[in-house]
């Protein structure tokens, strides 16, 4: 992987919301539709989207499983499936989709649970306020407040991730090795979140 990039952790979704809507992925038969280039649009809502944040992040790659693992070749998948620490290690970032239960559902579930309070009609500012955030950093291990908390293979991409920005039900979080940021301005005990895992080929980098 030559320069840097983005890696995505999202979940498909369910067998039978892919049977109905089937998103486009790397296949046999659409190899050479996507060596050649494709338009945004053909991306599933995710997948878009994810591309878009690489576009403001100044980003120009993003390895995403299903177009760049060869669906149903069982060779392909034997050999990139142990490329897996190596990608989400040494990501520039991986994007991951917390709140999306499919490809097809978007980075974001709700609008960060902002909401209005009433005041008078006395010509004052609106108050905005937030509510307490439960997910991601700021809930343990050990319980699934998101749709990506109940899959296995997802906590390894996020474990393996040097610093990632995690879209989930209610806030917006950043977290690197230096610490960690979020939308909803909770302090973090870092030391119960959730750990990063330094990677082998990480270590040699530093």
């Amino acid at each position: 992987m030559m320069g840097k990039f983005a890696a995505l952790s999202y979940c498909w979704g369910g067998k039978d919301e892919l049977e109905c809507s089937p998103p486009l992925k790397l296949t046999p038969s659409t190899v050479s539709e996507l060596r050649s280039g494709i338009g945004i649009s053909k991306l599933p809502l995710t997948l878009r989207q994810a591309v878009t944040i690489c576009n403001y992040l100044s980003l120009e790659h993003v390895w995403i499983d299903a177009l760049c693992i060869i669906q149903g070749d069982a060779s392909d998948w034997a050999n990139e499936s142990k490329k897996m620490a190596t990608v989400y290690a040494l990501s520039t970032v991986t994007i991951i989709a917390a709140s999306s239960t499919s490809c097809h559902s978007g980075l974001l579930a709700s609008d960060l649970n902002s909401f209005a309070l009433s005041t008078p009609p006395l010509r004052l500012p609106v108050l905005v306020a937030q509510r307490e955030s439960l997910s991601g950093f700021h809930s343990p291990i050990s319980i699934a407040r998101d749709p990506i908390d109940k899959r296995g293979w997802t906590l390894q991409e996020e474990l393996l991730s040097t610093r990632y920005i995690k879209f989930t039900k209610d806030d917006l979080q950043w977290k690197c090795n230096s610490g960690t940021e979020c939308m909803c301005r909770q302090p973090t005990d870092v030391a119960k979140s959730r750990p990063f895992v330094l990677h082998n080929l990480l270590r040699e980098e530093l």
